[in-house]
C-alpha cells in the first residue's frame, strides 16, 4: 500500500512503529508515530502526519509489525506537539509504503 505524493528535498527512512501517539491539541491534530529503524535498530525517528489516512498506515503497521517506508522532511528547531523538545529525529511525512513483508 502507498499512500501519499511527492516533495523535493525529503528523505526515505524504512523501519517498524513501535509507538504510535494520538494529538488533537490546539498545535497540532495529527499523530506521531516513533519508528526502529530496518538499518539502525537502536536508531528511533519520529514521524508526524496530519493525514487520517497516514494514521491508518501506522496503526496497520503497529499491529502487524510490517515493513514500513516513509518519505519525508526532516524537521529542525520545531517542538513536539505539546511544546517539548524531540527526544529524537524529526520528519514530517508525506508518503508512505506499508511492506507485505515482515
Amino acid at each position: 500500500m502507498t499512500v501519499g505524493g511527492k516533495a523535493s528535498d525529503g528523505v526515505e527512512l524504512a523501519g517498524y512503529v513501535t509507538q504510535l501517539d494520538v494529538y488533537a491539541v490546539p498545535s497540532f491534530n495529527g499523530c506521531c508515530a516513533t519508528i526502529a529503524l530496518r538499518d539502525a535498530p537502536d536508531e528511533l525517528v519520529a514521524v508526524l502526519t496530519r493525514d487520517p489516512r497516514f494514521q491508518s498506515v501506522f496503526e496497520t503497521a503497529l499491529a502487524n509489525s510490517k515493513l514500513l517506508t516513509v518519505f519525508g522532511q526532516r524537521l529542525y528547531h520545531q517542538n513536539d506537539p505539546q511544546g517539548n523538545r524531540w527526544a529524537d529525529e524529526a520528519y514530517l511525512a508525506y508518503r508512505l509504503i506499508l511492506h507485505n513483508a515482515e
